[in-house]
This record gives C-alpha cells, structure tokens and sequence, in this order.
C-alpha cells in the first residue's frame, strides 16, 4: 500500500510538471513574439538541469527572468496571456510592494508565475549578473520547444544562492545541488571567484557543505576546504539541516532566527547594514493586507512598515 501511495504520488507530480512546462512555453513564446528575450529559471528548467526529466521536481510555480529594461513589456505579455496580478494591486502599488523583492507575482487558474528582473531581494547582495547569465546561457527541448536555461554553473550557483537565502527549507533543493555537481567537473576556483564578486562566498559554502553531509554530493576538495577555514559555515550548515532533519517545531531557524542566520552569511560590514535597513523600510504584502493605498500615496508605505514593526515589537 505505501508503495502505490507512491506511485500515485509521482504520478500527480508527473503530471503537474507536464502541465507547468505547456504553460511555461506558453509563455516564453509570448515573450518572443514580443521582443523581449527572457530565461526559464528554477521549476521545469531546474528539473532538466538536474534530474534530465520534467516529471521528477513538482514545481509549485513557473519564474522567468528578463532584463529590468523589459519589465513592463513583460508585465503586458503576461496581462495578454491571461494572468492577473495575485493581490489585484495596481502597477504603481505592486511597484512599491513588490520593487525591494526583485519579482512581481501573477497567477491564472489556480497557476503561479513569478517575473523577476534581479535574482533575490535588494536587500541582499546575492545578485549575479544578469547579462552574463543570459550569454552563458543554453537551449533544452521542453514541450516541443527550444528554450533558453541557465548554463548548468549558473544553475548551481542560483541554487546554491536561494537555498541559503530560504533557509534550505527544502530537501529536492539540496538534491539537485548533489545531482547538478554529479553531472560533471566543476571549476571550484571560479565558481568561488563568482561568488565573491557578489558577496556570496560563505552563502554558497553553506550549501555545499549542506548538501555533502546530508546527501554525500561530490563537493570538489578546494571547496570543503575553504568551507573548513570559514568556522561560521559549520554552524551555518548544522542550522540548515536541523531545520530539514528536526522539522519546524525543532529547528531554531524557525525560532525567529532567520534574520541572525542571513548576517551571518553576509561577510561584508556594508552587506550587514543594507540586510538591516532595507529590512526594516522596504514596505511588504503585509503592508498591502493593512491599508490599500492609491498609487499616489504609495510612498507612504514606507513609515506603515515601521510603525507595524514598531507595534509589532
């Protein structure tokens, strides 16, 4: 019996990924007939680059990355399509919730989609260039279609960067991490070199050396070597997986620590400070859910947010 449970199970996953990859295509050729040149990122992407098979990750929505310059043509694309925005914000209120998060949220029947412009927050500096990434990119055949993806270092590198920033909350993340290293060598020097130039050095460590103690991935040894001289990336890791081993009632990421645990993967005293602030100002939906301003107004969202922390505290 447990095993049909698990059958029946990878058969739902199978086919809601086979229906996210219609609809992602759907999409991409929207953006094309548009002009505007935008990446499949995480969801059926990550499934390809990691397992060779869409029907192997469930996929809880669809994220697509395009160059800020196109945002608003983008943003047209997905009205055109169908989608509507998820809270029904105007442009100029999801612009004033949304800006400091680096993506604007859509949905259709039931179906999530994520436009994002940077790959995480302002308030983190956990942001490789986009450009760079676009030309490294690569093509797959999905649904039919030819579609661009980030190349399998990049693939990394971004998981590597969102499981840390998510805490990783999510086991599949720290699987696909193992698989992507499994799928051939890996240039740790100039992944590390990368990851400095966006001050994410010991956030990727952190994911490595999560995903070599709970699942065994062929760390490179340059890697786990430089994880052994940062002392905070063990206690960083142990954090990690405590939250995937323990559950959330266990873990003490899940004890309001999540802030202490981002400082301390930030290394750079600026990067600390910018974490901080931004933190506190940059307004959020909580914002929209206590007073729906006209566009207007939408600056003050900004003394909402701290009255609501200062209140909260």
């Amino acid at each position: 019996s447990a095993l049909e449970r698990l059958h029946d199970a990878a058969r739902d996953v199978a086919a809601r990924a086979l229906a996210s990859a219609r609809e992602l295509v759907r999409l991409l050729d929207g953006f094309a007939a548009a002009g505007v040149r935008a990446l499949a990122y995480k969801g059926p992407a990550l499934a390809l680059a990691a397992y060779g098979d869409v029907g192997l990750r469930d996929c809880v929505d669809l994220d697509f990355v395009v160059s800020p310059a196109d945002v608003s043509c983008a943003r047209d694309v997905f009205v055109a399509l169908g989608y509507r925005q998820r809270e029904g914000m105007s442009r100029a209120q999801e612009g004033a919730i949304y800006g400091g998060q680096g993506h604007f949220p859509y949905v259709r029947d039931g179906q999530l989609a994520e436009l994002h412009w940077r790959f995480c927050a302002t308030r983190f500096p956990w942001n490789p260039p986009l450009g760079e990434i676009l030309d490294r990119s690569t093509t797959v055949e999905l649904a039919g279609a030819r579609i661009a993806v980030p190349a399998r270092e990049d693939q990394l590198l971004l998981l590597l960067l969102h499981g840390t920033r998510h805490l990783w909350a999510e086991l599949e993340w720290v699987l696909a991490v193992a698989e992507l290293l499994r799928a051939g060598t890996l240039d740790g020097s100039a992944l590390l070199d990368r990851t400095r130039a966006v001050g994410g050095r010991r956030a990727a460590l952190v994911g490595f050396e999560v995903a070599r103690r709970a699942l065994g991935a062929p760390v490179p040894d340059p890697l786990v070597a430089e994880a052994a001289r940062d002392a905070h990336v063990a206690s960083l890791a142990r954090e990690a997986l405590a939250c995937l081993c323990d559950g959330p009632s266990a873990s003490p990421l899940q004890r309001n620590n999540a802030r202490a645990f981002h400082l301390q993967c930030l290394e750079q005293p600026r990067d600390r400070v910018r974490f901080v602030l931004q933190g506190a100002l940059r307004p959020t939906p909580r914002e929209w859910e206590v007073v729906r301003l006209p566009g207007a107004l939408t600056f003050l969202y900004v003394p909402i947010r701290i009255g609501r922390l200062l209140l909260r505290r």
